[in-house]
C-alpha cells in the first residue's frame, strides 16, 4: 500500500471490499485474494500477477517504451544541444527550440508564430533584434523616434 501511496480506506474503496477485509489482507490473515481483487490490483495499480501469486520479482509492471520514440527523443535532444552551441540570439534560439520540440497537434499556434516571425524582412529583423538587446533608455529612445516617424507619416 505504501508503494502506491494508499491508505487502508483507499484500498477498501478501490477493491470494493470492507475495511475489515483490507485490514485482514494487510495483516497477513488473508492467504488468497479473490479473482476480482487480483484483477483490480493488476489492472488499476499495474501490479504484476506473478508478484501477487508468489511475491517474487518486481511488484509493478514497467510500461514498455517504444524504441522508435526513444530514438526520436534522443535525436531531438542532440539537436537541441547543437542549437545551444550556435551563435544565435535568444529569439532565434527560442524559434528553433519551438520547431524542434513542438507537437504539431498541441503546439500548432506556437510553431506557426515561430515560422511567421522568421519571415520579417532583414532590415526589420535587425531593428527588432537591436531593440531587444538595448537597455531601457535605448528602448525608450527608439519608441520616441518611431512614434515621431509615425506621426509625420499620418500628417
Amino acid at each position: 500500500m505504501s508503494e502506491c501511496n494508499l491508505k487502508q480506506a483507499d484500498l477498501s474503496e478501490l477493491l470494493g471490499v470492507s475495511l475489515s477485509r483490507v485490514k485482514a489482507m494487510t495483516s497477513g490473515r488473508v492467504k488468497h485474494l479473490t479473482r476480482e481483487e487480483s484483477e483490480v490490483l493488476i489492472r488499476r495499480l499495474n501490479i504484476r500477477a506473478d508478484w501477487l501469486i508468489n511475491g517474487e520479482g518486481r511488484m509493478f509492471d514497467e510500461p514498455e517504451i517504444d524504441p522508435e520514440f526513444t530514438a526520436q527523443m534522443g535525436a531531438a535532444m542532440r539537436t537541441l544541444e547543437l542549437v545551444k552551441a550556435l551563435p544565435l540570439t535568444d529569439v532565434e534560439r527560442w524559434r528553433l527550440e519551438a520547431l524542434i520540440t513542438g507537437d504539431a497537434a498541441a503546439d500548432a499556434l506556437l510553431i506557426a508564430n515561430a515560422l511567421r516571425a522568421q519571415s520579417l524582412p532583414p532590415d526589420e529583423a535587425a531593428l527588432l533584434d537591436n531593440y531587444r538587446h538595448a537597455d531601457e533608455d535605448g528602448r525608450e529612445a527608439a519608441r520616441r523616434v518611431l512614434s515621431s516617424l509615425a506621426k509625420q507619416k499620418r500628417a
